[in-house]
């Protein structure tokens, strides 16, 4: 490969971090960190308690005993290191685990000339793979992680704008802290990179446009990449593409979030049919589920896991090819993992056969983590929860577990042989048959059968909340002190006006949105209209609109008149 075209950033060759000025750095969120013998420092996120969770340098290679202080201090777990073999002189701190993520991967090392938009392109479009290894590694620090390369500019730039983008941080913020770089390399950085520029790229253009590409950060640059990655998603969808997992990516949320907040995107009944058939001869419910991101956008939710709870086909087994199909690709635009389980009308085999071929994941474990719960899946497409599964989930609920089960990568069926669940923090259930019966006379006898036998698995443990469907109609109610959500159909709604012994259903999709946080459970059923039967449009803030009057106002002016 030629590199010209592409070369460099951080101080090849010998360009290292030390210099012997003090290195100072303030991060756009007011945060600095001071090292004597380490420029470009700075911390760049932080968890809600305050605590760093990520910060970036030049190369920590000539601390101090006092820097390293400084590092021990802000919780350092993990130093992500991104130079090439041979660059500069690694250094290893007792116990703070280096993982080193080589990005250029060139025979001559790190480029030496170049454009700052040619080593972008070049990282971007063939070096995939190194980033997300680098972001995963960032995920995976049980404390702060340190990333840095030679100098901290553009390796640890792009790496550090990756995990950010997925983690859920403000674009700006991005691009104003990828900004600060240029400026924060130290007097003898500059020093040492004018002099070897001089002798690199001794002519013009290259000169000027190498000058650029190892000293400069200007904010067009992170502005450009952001938008060739289409924001915080497309980062998403490129980093599960090179291999970053559903539960590292979750990892980065939960590092980024509200502990204990979670929101989950819930679908069940999708009731899919194999083309040219449709359900009741007009429905496709993958027409649906098409159109529920933007929904999601028009509401400014950006769910933290996506639940799908049963009946993903009608009767036809080669849906399922379609369905999980329409499912990756709502995964992916919402750069949010799937946890899928089966219904009475799946085939449970090749539902997860099927399944299995559209993800990472071959077989699916029977728990999935993210952001410090554990969902647990059941399978009760029988109508029941087998006993051997609800002694699995009593053991997963109340023994502590030896390893990390929730490494669910995308969607998986339970009922499958699988891993044993995480354990240790609040439960969410799901499964397709509510342990609480419909108010609907006709409906009530499809409950879940043995709700008793559920009721004796959890009593004791820390479950916040049941997730089912199967009744086609939204519901909320409480099962031995455990909120329960019912999500309504993607296919066609149960109607409530059917009568005694009747069972009807029309057409209309919609969804549920589930938030759980330190305040509480906020339940949101989302209907979905595919057709346009606006009645009126007010704008926000209006106190009055068509069928919603305000009377607070004229009792007063009455009660004054008086």
């Amino acid at each position: 490969m030629d590199t010209s075209v592409m070369n460099g950033s951080e101080g090849a060759g010998g360009t290292g971090a030390g210099g012997t000025g003090t290195g100072t750095a303030t991060a756009a969120d007011g945060g600095e960190v001071r090292f004597e013998r380490c420029s470009n420092a700075r911390v760049v996120e932080r968890r809600d308690d305050g605590s760093p969770w990520l910060i970036r340098s030049a190369a920590p290679d000539d601390l101090t005993d006092a820097d390293e202080a400084r590092l021990r201090g802000l919780g350092v777990s993990t130093i992500v290191d991104l130079r090439e073999p041979g660059e500069g002189h690694p250094r290893h701190f007792r116990g703070i685990t280096t993982v080193p993520v080589p990005i250029y991967r060139l025979e001559g090392g790190a480029p030496r000339t170049g454009t700052l938009e040619g080593i972008y392109a070049f990282m971007l479009r063939h070096r995939g793979a190194d980033l997300a290894r680098a972001v995963g590694a960032i995920a995976d620090a049980p404390g702060a992680a340190l990333v840095h390369c030679s100098i901290g500019k553009d390796r640890t730039g792009l790496v550090v704008a990756l995990a950010r983008l997925a983690a859920g941080s403000a674009q700006q913020g991005i691009i104003d802290d990828y900004a600060l770089s240029g400026g924060r390399l130290g007097d003898a950085i500059r020093r040492r990179t004018l002099e070897e520029v001089d002798q690199d790229a001794p002519g013009e253009p290259e000169h000027s446009d190498t000058l650029r590409m190892r000293l400069d950060s200007p904010v067009s640059m992170m502005a450009s990449i952001c938008d060739q990655l289409q924001g915080p998603q497309g980062a998403v969808r490129y980093l599960l593409r090179n291999g970053l997992t559903q539960t590292q990516l979750a990892a980065l949320r939960g590092k980024c979030a509200s502990a204990g907040r979670l929101t989950i995107l819930h679908l069940s009944d999708l009731h899919a049919e194999q083309p040219p058939a449709r359900l009741f001869g007009r429905i496709d419910s993958l027409d649906a589920v098409a159109k529920v991101p933007d929904y999601l956008r028009s509401l400014a939710v950006r769910p933290d896991a996506i639940v799908v709870t049963g009946d993903l086909i009608h009767h036809d087994v080669r849906a399922y090819r379609r369905v999980c199909e329409a499912l990756q690709r709502l995964s992916d635009d919402l750069g949010a993992p799937l946890c899928v389980v089966p219904g009475n009308h799946d085939d449970v085999d090749a539902a997860a056969d099927a399944l299995g071929r559209y993800t990472t994941a071959a077989v699916a474990p029977q728990s999935f983590g993210v952001r410090g719960y554990t969902l647990h899946l059941l399978d009760s497409s029988e109508g029941y929860i087998a006993p051997e599964a609800l002694a699995g989930l009593r053991k997963s609920l109340h023994a502590p577990c030896a390893g990390d089960g929730a490494d669910q990568d995308g969607v998986g069926l339970s009922g499958r042989d699988s891993a044993s669940g995480n354990c240790g923090g609040p439960s969410i259930l799901v499964m397709h048959h509510s342990p609480v019966g419909s108010l609907m006379p006709s409906l009530r006898h499809i409950a879940l059968h043995n709700a008793d036998a559920l009721a004796d698995a959890i009593s004791g443990a820390d479950v916040r909340l049941i997730l089912a469907g199967h009744f086609h109609h939204a519901m909320q109610g409480v099962f031995h002190g455990v909120p329960v959500c019912v999500a309504p159909s993607m296919a066609y709604e149960q109607r409530m006006d059917a009568g005694t012994g009747l069972v009807e259903g029309r057409s209309g999709a919609a969804f549920s949105i589930e938030e759980l946080g330190p305040e509480g459970l906020r339940v949101t059923t989302v209907p979905m209209s595919l057709a346009d039967d606006t009645l009126f449009s007010v704008p926000a803030g209006t106190s009055t609109h068509p069928g919603h009057q305000h009377h607070s106002r004229p009792s007063v002016e009455l009660a004054a008149a008086r």
